[in-house]
């Protein structure tokens, strides 16, 4: 009896996880890497470990109930949409955007050749309408323009590679929050800076370098 249910546990927790893990997938307005979404889910599920939260997104790509995306960045970004779509990303702030699918005609040529196409994924580069904007209105997309607080901020996030709060980049920098708030406002205006976990911020690719 003990034994069936601790067995009936260990399947009540690993739902529970993965259903945890879908939510923030369903949820979230953006492409979430593995560990973004463990940062949300853990705050759901407390003893969620990350290698969990890797099997569960795999095994959400692998039976079709998410997508695994590599955008060439080194590292995979999952999305729950499952129809077929093609993705931009924004090569200033980092930004991802969901286009609609078109059909790849030229392909058809290689039907015959020495392989087997079983998918695809097009990925576009460029520039996202809002840093256009933002260039266009004169705001500067350099880190050179950037005040010592807000250059502070930037290598904090970078050291801590991971989101983190407000109150957190304040202790590492020696800042004082309100400080810190006005600092991630201006770097986020300059696309230096996302939010890729709620009320939690990190360097887009642009900040990285």
């Amino acid at each position: 009896m003990d034994k069936d249910f601790s067995g009936t546990q260990k399947v009540t927790r690993r739902t529970v996880q993965k259903r945890a893990v879908m939510e923030v997938l369903r949820e979230a307005n953006r492409h979430l890497t593995a560990d973004e979404v463990y940062e949300i889910v853990k705050k759901r599920v407390p003893h969620i470990s990350l290698g969990t939260v890797y099997r569960n997104l795999e095994m959400l790509a692998e039976t079709g109930q998410a997508t695994k995306v590599d955008l060439g960045e080194g590292k995979r970004r999952f999305d729950a949409r499952t129809e077929r779509h093609h993705h931009f990303r924004c090569v200033k702030c980092g930004h991802v955007i969901d286009i609609p699918y078109f059909p790849m005609d030229r392909l058809s040529a290689f039907d015959q050749a020495s392989f087997e196409i079983t998918g695809m994924q097009v990925v576009l580069e460029g520039v996202c309408k809002e840093c256009l904007e933002k260039e266009k209105g004169g705001v500067k997309m350099s880190g050179d323009e950037l005040n010592d607080t807000q250059k502070t901020v930037l290598k904090v996030l970078s050291e801590l590679g991971k989101p983190a709060g407000n109150k957190e980049i304040a202790e590492k920098a020696g800042l004082d929050s309100k400080e810190v708030t006005k600092a991630i406002k201006a770097l986020k205006a300059k696309g230096l800076v996302d939010s890729p976990v709620r009320c939690k911020y990190a360097p887009t690719d642009s900040g990285k370098g």
